[in-house]
Protein backbone atom coordinates (compact mmCIF):
# COMPACT_ATOMS: atom_id res chain seq x y z
CA UNK A 1 0.00 0.00 0.00
CA UNK A 2 1.03 3.80 -0.60
CA UNK A 3 1.48 4.65 3.31
CA UNK A 4 3.80 1.50 3.64
CA UNK A 5 6.06 2.24 0.46
CA UNK A 6 6.31 6.26 1.35
CA UNK A 7 7.25 5.20 5.11
CA UNK A 8 9.81 2.70 3.33
CA UNK A 9 11.06 5.48 1.37
CA UNK A 10 11.97 7.87 3.77
CA UNK A 11 13.62 4.90 5.97
CA UNK A 12 15.92 4.70 2.93
CA UNK A 13 16.43 8.06 2.41
CA UNK A 14 17.29 9.07 5.89
CA UNK A 15 19.88 6.61 5.66
CA UNK A 16 17.82 3.20 7.29
CA UNK A 17 18.40 1.22 4.17
CA UNK A 18 18.16 -1.70 6.20
CA UNK A 19 14.81 -1.18 7.58
CA UNK A 20 13.74 -0.07 4.34
CA UNK A 21 14.78 -3.37 2.85
CA UNK A 22 13.01 -5.41 5.36
CA UNK A 23 9.83 -3.32 5.02
CA UNK A 24 9.97 -3.70 0.89
CA UNK A 25 10.51 -7.58 1.46
CA UNK A 26 7.40 -7.85 3.33
CA UNK A 27 5.51 -5.87 0.96
CA UNK A 28 6.53 -8.48 -1.54
CA UNK A 29 5.64 -11.06 0.68
CA UNK A 30 1.91 -9.85 0.43
CA UNK A 31 2.06 -8.93 -2.78
CA UNK A 32 4.31 -10.62 -5.14
CA UNK A 33 5.17 -8.78 -8.80
CA UNK A 34 4.34 -5.33 -7.30
CA UNK A 35 6.68 -3.60 -9.40
CA UNK A 36 7.22 -0.24 -7.15
CA UNK A 37 8.10 -2.75 -4.29
CA UNK A 38 10.15 -5.16 -6.87
CA UNK A 39 12.06 -2.00 -8.08
CA UNK A 40 12.73 -0.98 -4.72
CA UNK A 41 14.06 -4.55 -3.75
CA UNK A 42 16.37 -4.46 -6.84
CA UNK A 43 17.53 -0.80 -5.47
CA UNK A 44 18.28 -2.30 -2.10
CA UNK A 45 20.18 -4.87 -3.57
CA UNK A 46 21.99 -2.76 -6.20
CA UNK A 47 23.17 -0.36 -3.29
CA UNK A 48 24.90 -3.07 -1.44
CA UNK A 49 26.78 -4.63 -4.25
CA UNK A 50 24.85 -7.31 -5.31
CA UNK A 51 23.94 -6.62 -8.83
CA UNK A 52 23.11 -9.65 -10.17
CA UNK A 53 20.33 -10.07 -7.83
CA UNK A 54 19.36 -6.28 -8.47
CA UNK A 55 19.60 -7.17 -12.37
CA UNK A 56 17.12 -9.99 -11.55
CA UNK A 57 15.24 -7.67 -9.51
CA UNK A 58 14.69 -4.36 -11.93
CA UNK A 59 13.66 -7.06 -14.83
CA UNK A 60 10.90 -8.44 -13.23
CA UNK A 61 9.90 -5.12 -12.05
CA UNK A 62 9.91 -4.11 -16.02
CA UNK A 63 7.49 -7.13 -16.69
CA UNK A 64 4.66 -5.12 -14.44
CA UNK A 65 4.14 -1.99 -16.45
CA UNK A 66 3.98 -0.23 -13.19
CA UNK A 67 8.12 1.21 -12.96
CA UNK A 68 8.92 4.52 -14.34
CA UNK A 69 10.77 3.56 -17.46
CA UNK A 70 13.23 5.97 -16.74
CA UNK A 71 14.22 5.01 -13.70
CA UNK A 72 14.33 1.34 -14.48
CA UNK A 73 16.31 1.90 -17.31
CA UNK A 74 19.38 3.42 -15.54
CA UNK A 75 19.50 1.67 -12.42
CA UNK A 76 19.17 -1.49 -14.84
CA UNK A 77 21.52 -0.17 -17.08
CA UNK A 78 24.30 0.37 -14.61
CA UNK A 79 23.62 -3.28 -12.45
CA UNK A 80 23.75 -4.95 -15.86
CA UNK A 81 27.25 -3.10 -16.79
CA UNK A 82 28.52 -4.20 -13.82
CA UNK A 83 27.62 -7.70 -14.44
CA UNK A 84 28.62 -7.42 -18.27
CA UNK A 85 31.95 -7.19 -16.86
CA UNK A 86 31.69 -9.79 -14.77
CA UNK A 87 31.04 -8.32 -11.33
CA UNK A 88 27.84 -10.44 -9.98
CA UNK A 89 28.56 -8.93 -6.54
CA UNK A 90 30.86 -7.13 -4.24
CA UNK A 91 32.21 -9.52 -1.62
CA UNK A 92 32.14 -8.00 1.92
Amino acid sequence: DNAKLGRYYKLAASGSLDSACKGYQGMQNDTPGNGIVLFNLGYCEHVVGNFLQAKQLYARAGQSGNVTPDLLAKYAGEADDWVGQGIAKVAK
